[in-house]
């Protein structure tokens, strides 16, 4: 984290120019120093907690997402699953076509049979 300068020095010409005896001028300008110390500080352990919040979040989102995906692979059929369920239809299709077939076969031999010519 990047912090500004505190130019201490500075600091305490301008106090001693505004009438501030020099050894107040001093305390003035240390107690400033520390206190902007502190909240460097806390600034930098707020953002670590942040950015430590961020990749645990992070972290669980990426643990979900990859666990949607499985998930949604294991529903998916491989291209070698999807042919072999195209040639099991496939089969079952011939197989009702023949069977539809001997059915119209057996009708039409069955017909005069069952309507003989007088």
């Amino acid at each position: 984290m990047t912090t500004a300068a505190f130019d201490t020095l500075e600091s305490i010409e301008l106090l001693k120019s505004s009438g501030v005896p020099k050894d107040q001028a001093r305390g003035h300008v240390k107690m400033l120093a520390s206190a902007i110390r502190q909240i460097e500080l806390r600034v930098e352990e707020l953002a670590e907690k942040r950015d430590k919040q961020s990749d645990e979040r992070l972290a669980s989102l990426s643990e979900k997402n990859e666990r949607d995906v499985r998930a949604r692979m294991d529903g998916l059929m491989t291209k070698q699953e999807t042919d072999l369920k195209f040639k099991e239809l496939e089969v079952e299709i011939i197989q009702w076509m023949f069977g539809v077939a001997a059915a119209q076969s057996a009708l039409f031999i069955a017909m005069p049979m069952m309507f003989p010519k007088h």
